[in-house]
Order: structure tokens, then C-alpha cells, then sequence
């Protein structure tokens, strides 16, 4: 859903015509509480807010930069859409993560308990304007 309504928020990285890795993002979501630990997005939020949804890279590609290089191309693209600031959610556990994040200027703003559904890990919100 989210790559077809936003194509240039949604970005692959490829080696050996093979995806190794890819960040996907949104403008103007806006998520609703609907329970202690659950809510529901929609896209009729502030279009001037951008949303980290998702990122990846696989295992064996990793420390290779190429993490780094789709969050550039990500804050680009955000920034050509007019967006001033980004909201994620990553693992609180997810050392490697945080510190990509951070080095892009992103800090913690706030933690949302037992988010995670595989294993009801905590997650830490963490924003920053572009």
C-alpha cells in the first residue's frame, strides 16, 4: 500500500541484481490509539510529518554503508516533498539502529511498551527535523 502511494518513499538497494536492503516511508500518517498497546494508521495526518515505516538490510550486506546510503536518498526524497520532520519506531534492543538513526539527528522522544508483536519487545519513538 504504502510503496504504491509513495513511490519515491519506497527505495531498494540492489547488488548483484539482488535487493539487499530497502526503507519504505509515508507522509501524513497519522496513528490512532485503539488499545493499550494497538493503534491504526491513516494518511489524513500533517503532511509536513514523515513516518519511518520500515528498513532493512540484509544480514550479510550490513556495515557496508548501504543503510546509510537509503536513509540520504530517504531524507532527500522527504525533503523534496516539503516534510520537516520524521518520526520512527525501532527496537529498543537495536543498538545498530539507534546509532544510524542518531547520526542522522534523530533522538529519542518516547517508548511504547510491548510494541512489537513477535515477542512484545518495547519500542523507542525517536524524531527528528529535516
Amino acid at each position: 500500500m504504502l510503496g504504491s502511494q509513495f513511490p519515491d518513499l519506497f527505495l531498494v538497494a540492489e547488488a548483484n541484481r539482488r535487493v539487499v536492503g530497502y526503507v519504505v516511508a509515508a507522509v501524513g500518517l497519522n496513528e490512532r490509539k485503539i488499545g493499550p498497546n494497538n493503534c491504526v494508521s491513516t494518511l489524513d495526518g500533517d503532511p509536513s510529518q514523515g513516518t519511518l515505516y520500515s528498513m532493512a538490510v540484509l544480514y550479510t550486506y550490513r556495515r557496508l554503508g548501504i543503510g546509510r546510503g537509503l536513509m540520504q536518498n530517504l531524507v532527500s526524497a522527504l525533503k523534496r516533498r516539503g516534510v520537516k520532520g520524521v518520526l520512527l519506531y525501532v527496537r529498543s534492543s537495536n543498538v545498530a539502529a539507534h546509532a544510524l538513526y542518531q547520526s542522522f539527528g534523530f533522538r529519542d522522544s518516547d517508548m511504547v511498551e510491548r510494541y512489537y508483536p513477535d515477542n512484545r519487545e518495547d519500542a523507542t519513538v525517536m524524531t527528528t527535523d529535516i
